[in-house]
This record gives C-alpha cells, sequence and structure tokens, in this order.
C-alpha cells in the first residue's frame, strides 16, 4: 500500500524582543526549522513514492517561516515505477486466488475427455472431427453435445491420463443437443454436477475441453447471463442456455463448464459470430444435460413435460396495462381447455415469472422448463394476476408427440 508523507504545517508565535533576547529566539526557530527537514527528508527516504524534494527559504532570526502548503496528490511517472510495490496483503491474496483457480481445474480436468471422430463424406472420403466429453458415471457413461456425433461413423474417446478408448453411441437428443456414449475402462473418475438452476449472473466458471484438439484446455470467465434461448441453432428446440465469456472454440463442444467447487454447471455448446470466439459463448445447463442424460441411458423415451398454454413474450405495454413493473415474466395468450394449466386454474393474460423457484426470462426458456417438468409430478408456477403474485399448483401431462 502507498504511504503518502504529509508534512504538518508548524506555527510559531512571535516572541517579545523585551522578554528573549533576539539570539535566543533564532536559535529556538532555527532548532525547530532543523528538526522539522531532518523528519521530513526521513519521511521520503522511507515512502514508497517518492518524490523531488522543495526548496525552503532559510529562516534568519528575524523572519517567522510561513506555513507550507498542503501536499499535492502525487502521481507516479513511468519512470518511479519501479518503485511502485505490491503490498504482502496484495501479493498473499493474489497467490491464494491463484492456487484456488488450479486446484478448481485439478478437480474438474480428470472428468473431461475429447472426443475424436471418423465422419463419413458425399464424395465417400472419410474425414476427422473432434470434440469433447465429461465423464457421467463410473460405468463409462460420457455425455457430450449431440451436434458433435451427427454423421460419425467411428467414436474413440481420449482420457486426461492419454488411454484411447473405442466409444459407442448410447443415444442422442437433437432437441437438447445431448448425447450419451459409453466406453469399457477402469479408474474413470465422474464429474460432479451442480444444480444448473443455483448459477447466477458474474459467478466465475472454468471452461474445460478440447479446442483445436488442445485436449484439457482450461479458460476461466463469468457467467455473463442465464437463461438465454431463441438462438439460430439448427434441430435445438429447447434452448436455456448459460452464457459466458470463457474462451470456447471450435472443439470445446461436449466439454464441461465449471463453479468454483470444480462442479459442472454446463456443457459448453455453442459460440456466437463466424465460429471464432468473441466473448460470447452458450453451455447448456446441467439440469438440462442430467435430465436427458438418465432418461437416455435407462432406455426410457424423452418423455417432456406439457401444461396446455400458448405463450408469447411480454412487451412492455402489456405490462405497464397488468400494472407489473418488471421486465421478466412470458404472457399467456390461451389456455387449453381441460389441460394441465386449466385444472390448476391458470387463465389467459397471467403473466408466468417463476417456475419452481426459477425465474422466467422469455418464452423459449419457459418452453424448456416446462419440458423438463417431471409428468405426473406436482409443479409450482409463480405467476401475475390482477396486481399481484400467486403461487399455482399445476401437475404437467405428457407433451403430445404431434406437439
Amino acid at each position: 500500500m502507498n504511504r503518502w508523507n504529509r508534512e504538518g504545517a508548524v506555527c510559531v508565535q512571535a516572541v517579545k524582543r523585551n522578554s528573549i533576547p533576539a539570539a535566543v529566539a533564532g536559535l529556538l526557530i532555527a532548532t525547530l526549522w532543523l528538526t522539522i527537514a531532518v523528519n521530513s527528508a526521513h519521511g521520503q527516504e522511507t515512502g514508497k513514492v517518492r518524490s523531488a524534494p522543495s526548496r525552503r527559504a532559510v529562516p534568519t532570526e528575524t523572519t517567522v517561516p510561513a506555513r507550507p502548503a498542503a501536499p499535492l496528490p502525487r502521481r507516479v511517472s513511468a519512470e518511479q515505477g519501479a518503485d511502485v510495490e505490491a503490498s504482502a496483503d496484495d501479493i498473499a491474496f493474489l497467490d491464494r486466488f491463484s492456487t484456488a483457480m488450479s486446484r478448481v481445474a485439478r478437480i474438474a480436468r480428470p472428468s473431461v475427455v475429447s472426443v475424436q471422430t471418423v465422419m463419413g463424406s458425399a464424395g465417400g472420403r472419410q474425414r476427422q472431427a473432434s470434440g469433447s466429453g465429461v465423464i457421467f458415471d463410473s460405468q463409462g457413461h460420457i455425455v457430450t453435445s449431440s451436434h458433435v456425433l451427427q454423421g460419425a461413423r467411428q467414436i474413440h474417446v481420449v482420457l486426461a491420463d492419454g488411454r484411447r478408448i473405442k466409444a459407442e453411441l448410447v443415444g442422442r437428443d437433437p432437441k437438447t443437443d445431448v448425447a450419451v456414449l459409453r466406453i469399457n475402462a477402469p479408474n474413470l473418475i465422474p464429474a460432479k454436477f451442480a444444480d444448473s438452476s443455483r448459477v447466477e449472473v458474474g459467478n466465475l466458471v472454468l471452461a474445460i475441453g478440447s479446442p483445436f484438439r488442445l485436449s484439457q484446455t482450461v479458460s476461466h470467465g463469468i457467467v455473463s447471463a442465464t437463461g438465454r434461448s431463441n438462438l439460430d441453432i439448427e434441430g435445438m428446440e429447447y434452448q436455456n442456455f448459460i452464457q459466458t465469456d470463457a474462451s470456447t472454440n471450435p472443439g470445446n463442444s461436449g466439454g464441461a463448464l465449471v463453479n468454483t467447487r470444480g462442479q459442472v454447471i454446463g456443457i459448453n455448446t455453442a459460440i456466437a459470430g463466424d465460429g471464432n470466439f468473441a466473448g460470447v459463448a452458450f453451455a447448456t445447463p446441467s439440469n438440462t444435460v442430467v435430465w436427458a442424460a438418465r432418461r437416455i441411458i435407462s432406455g426410457q423415451p424423452l418423455v417432456r413435460g406439457y401444461l396446455g398454454i400458448s405463450i408469447t413474450p411480454l412487451f412492455p405495454e402489456v405490462a405497464d396495462r397488468l400494472k407489473l413493473d418488471t421486465a421478466h415474466g412470458v404472457f399467456i395468450e390461451e389456455v387449453v381447455p381441460n389441460g394441465p394449466a386449466a385444472q390448476a386454474g391458470l387463465r389467459a393474460e397471467d403473466v408466468v415469472l417463476e417456475v419452481n423457484g426459477v425465474r422466467v426470462t422469455d418464452s423459449g426458456q419457459l418452453q424448456a422448463l416446462i419440458a423438463e417438468l417431471p409428468v405426473g409430478e406436482r409443479a409450482t408456477i409463480t405467476i401475475w394476476r390482477e396486481g399481484r403474485e400467486r403461487k399455482v399448483q399445476v401437475v404437467p401431462g405428457e407433451q403430445p408427440e404431434d406437439l
């Protein structure tokens, strides 16, 4: 921490010539100035920021020194940079932070794999592609992005310890862009998956994967937004992305986005722009990944929840009319007669604010949240109606196949 030296003003009272000899008075004044000069020089030698000494008039026997002006804030020039030092506390904090992030990476990296595929082409030629994946359980199941495996004829997985193992495809769900592979290998280290509904904007994250075939690459950033949807991604109907500025590039798809405890909060899925990282990347939330993976592994059909409502974005003029002073929420335009929503008492012109405590930001996110609701299990929907919030208990049905 920089220490600024302050030179206090010294007030010397005038002495009467008829009470103390002028020579004695002059000697006292000279002694005071000498003391001030020595203390000031000592302060300049020990201070962290040095400046050129100021000139002073030498006092005489017949003059009283003027009050020094208050010091101005001092700037450190480039030449003085060598004189600026980080404090011990600063260095200790940065060391602890760096060590902590390194430990988080060591926790998560053994569970992240490189996925290498051989793809077929229209001309009969084969081409190689790569992505990333995350070990889901000790039975050898690995989750990745569905688009990583599209058109794959051969699939191999390279573990963090260098083992290269042939993998089989268990199943894919293009609507959520989740796929599951299986390998036969001992000593696997499954990842720990966190509850992605608790992720907040500003949380520190690490992205781990194999960009440009560079396996076990770690980058860092923060959560930039949650509940992102309506992205132009072919075949992906249910979108509820975590947005991050952690550097991700081609090959990161299917890799892990982890929190500061080394837990997976999402699977890296897409980046904005023309294919090169521009500071905006998207990850499928861990809750969606776990929901889809468990059904794929069990062989169960991917049955999605259904409420029977028609929804539209909440436009500002509608929010004003409903006296709702918030920017989030989704407007219910229509309720299907005798559907789960109607049976629960939901109405047209209700505004959905939360689903099981998760804040609703737009129509696409709400669609994804409803799809993941367990069929037949009670869910809590928070709505806005007639000028106040209400909670409604609804039991989702099974989504019709033709929906």
